[in-house]
């Protein structure tokens, strides 16, 4: 297939294009929709192929390692390659849109290529960038570092979460358990037992000074008349002796004076 001029090899799944060697005489071809992820280096050596096209392929980043670096600098003529719906990263492609801006002539749709990442560009197109006000200070690069430290920074996070998560659930048992198991003792102030019902009396001792000053003895009397002699004063009436009179016993109380 020496005499091949023109080729189409789109929708496949190339990667690579190491086989345009062995066509001499091959003017443009065609790889869309193919799994191209940098523009091959094969295109660095110049032949007679005038168009290229790597239309709908993963392409993110382009930069002065490209065959376009080459191109430049050879001042190749009549050149053009197609890089239309690609995953542009603008940060870590900025020397290509430098490239643009100076060498449209070599990138036949330069119009129609947008920013994919970062967010803060998504959507733009690269020819109306400016490369020395792109705020690209965080996204170096070699960022591999920065991504690995904030995936370990998230996972120690949620590694802390579940650990306070867990503290706080065997907290909340072993107070539940507590108060299950029995019941606590109240601080505070024992209270007097309740006093019997009804008033209570002192319990006097025979010479407590509390005793009424006045006692009198309690009395019988038989009906029966006595013939006992008695004598009759002004503190009461006693019997004069201790005699027995009709078979009867009187006996009276006598009135107890005070004590002094």
């Amino acid at each position: 297939m020496i005499q091949l001029q023109s080729l189409s090899l789109k929708n496949n799944q190339l990667k690579s294009c190491e086989f345009l060697t062995n066509l001499p005489r091959l003017s443009s071809i065609n790889f869309d929709n193919n799994q191209f992820t940098s523009i091959p280096q094969q295109l660095s050596t110049r032949g007679k192929i005038k168009a290229f096209s790597f239309k709908h392929n993963s392409i993110s980043i382009i930069d002065d390692t490209s065959p376009l670096y080459k191109w430049f600098k050879a001042n190749y003529t009549n050149i053009q390659i197609y890089l239309a719906n690609n995953s542009f990263d603008c940060c870590l492609s900025l020397w290509f849109i430098r490239f643009l801006k100076i060498s449209p002539q070599f990138i036949g749709d330069a119009s129609l290529l947008t920013c994919v990442t970062p967010s803060e560009f998504a959507g733009k197109l690269l020819i109306k960038l400016n490369p020395d006000e792109m705020n690209c200070s965080g996204d170096i690069p070699n960022k591999s570092w920065w991504t690995t430290g904030r995936i370990i920074g998230i996972i120690i996070g949620f590694i802390v979460i579940i650990g306070i998560v867990v503290i706080i659930v065997i907290v909340i048992c072993i107070r539940h358990h507590r108060s299950r198991s029995g019941y606590t003792e109240i601080d505070g102030i024992d209270d007097d037992p309740p006093s019997p019902s009804g008033p209570v009396f002192p319990i006097l001792d025979e010479d407590d000074d509390a005793l009424s000053t006045h006692t009198y003895g309690s009395f019988t009397r038989n009906d029966t008349q006595s013939e006992a002699p008695t004598h009759t004063t002004a503190e009461g009436t006693y019997v004069a002796d201790g005699s027995q009179a009709g078979g009867s016993q009187i006996q009276e109380s006598a009135l107890i004076p005070p004590f002094d």
